[in-house]
């Protein structure tokens, strides 16, 4: 909340609205910057400031109004419709303001920032200091959000929604993330014959051996043994390797329920699972290290080489993941998603996509 000698106005960075309350009092807009006589709430100030002495840690309605002459900023009718229905304005308490990274973008030139926020990993050399802070402090967020070294056990389940279609030969070939389940309940649900090929890609190395690892040695059962013995086989070669078991559990030998439970989803039985992995076992395997959000170009190469009359392609969320948004604006991400569609368009006779598609926000 800003108070620089007009209207209080919401400085533009991040601002929370209730939306059902937002709903309950009419919608009201946020408000655009302006200059005249108006008629808004009266506040009652907070004496304390977040810093200096123009910004207040909140605004109370005092059910007054007043006719202002003044500048009005971003924000300003919704601060006044706000106090009018009797709702207390609130600046962002200490605790959320130690995890936000303010970028001063039009303190430099707005088309160098759009530019370099729109492909932080592509963003050229730049004088501007504030710029290059900013995407210096995005690719380490999202280094920490999604190590290089991670593998993960359970892969993104939630982004598994298949389709009721089922060929009677069965898919011919297969793209799928190393990482988690994905290329067995797809495998599951339509159907596969002895010449199905999977191409599992991964721009983790780590994750790729882990994968190889087990279909060449995992019988299917006693899910927790295996990853005691796949930990010390990946170390030799991957000594940076590190396995995200499921939330809230620290041991190997405890992440067997989720794994299952997760499994159980496609698989009617423990027996029908360990059919299905005998068998998957038995088929052409392909290892590719790609990343289809930042390799485009080598994801429509890689789908030219393999893909086969009729074809999937698992994604996952891989183009709407927690580091990709940091990365990757939209437009970047829709441009990578494209390419993938594109190249199975014309690389197969049938071709389904398996996964969440680029979306412009984040939602839940």
């Amino acid at each position: 909340i800003m108070e620089r000698g007009g209207y209080y106005f919401l400085h533009d960075q991040c601002t929370l609205v209730n939306r059902r309350t937002w709903e309950r009092i009419g919608r009201p807009s946020f408000g655009t910057p302006d200059q005249g006589p108006k008629s808004v709430a009266l506040p009652k100030r907070c004496a304390q400031d977040v810093h200096d002495d123009y910004t207040p840690l909140w605004l109370d309605p005092t059910g007054k109004e007043t006719e202002r002459d003044a500048a009005f900023g971003y924000g300003w009718h919704g601060i006044s419709e706000s106090l009018k229905a009797g709702i207390q304005v609130v600046n962002w308490n200490d605790a959320a303001r130690r995890w936000k990274h303010y970028c001063y973008a039009y303190y430099g030139n707005p088309g160098e920032w759009q530019r370099a926020l729109g492909d932080v990993l592509a963003a050229t050399h730049t004088s501007d200091s504030g710029l290059r802070q900013t995407t210096d402090f995005l690719k380490q967020a999202a280094r920490s959000a999604m190590p290089d070294n991670r593998i993960s056990l359970l892969g993104n389940n939630d982004a598994i929604d298949i389709p009721a279609v089922r060929f009677k030969r069965g898919l011919d070939c297969l793209f799928a993330p190393a990482q988690g389940f994905s290329a067995n309940q797809v495998l599951e649900a339509v159907g596969f014959h002895d010449e199905t090929k999977v191409v599992f890609y991964d721009g983790n190395k780590a994750a790729l051996a882990f994968r190889r690892h087990m279909i060449d040695t995992w019988d299917g059962e006693n899910f927790a043994a295996f990853i005691i013995d796949a930990r010390r086989a990946i170390a030799a070669a991957h000594p940076n390797a590190a396995f995200a078991l499921p939330e809230g559990l620290a041991e190997a030998d405890r992440a067997e329920r989720p794994i299952y439970r997760g499994l159980g989803l496609s698989f009617e039985s423990k027996e029908s699972w360990l059919r299905h992995w005998r068998n998957f076992r038995k088929l052409r395997h392909e290892f590719v290290n790609l990343d289809p959000l930042r390799q485009p170009t080598a994801v429509a190469e890689c789908i030219q080489s393999h893909a086969a009359a009729f074809t999937i392609a698992a994604i996952d969320n891989c183009f709407d993941s927690l580091d990709g948004l940091m990365l990757f604006d939209w437009t970047r991400r829709k441009f990578a998603h494209d390419v993938l569609v594109q190249s199975l368009k014309s690389n197969s006779q049938v071709y389904l996509v398996v996964g969440t598609p680029p979306r412009r926000r984040i939602r839940g």
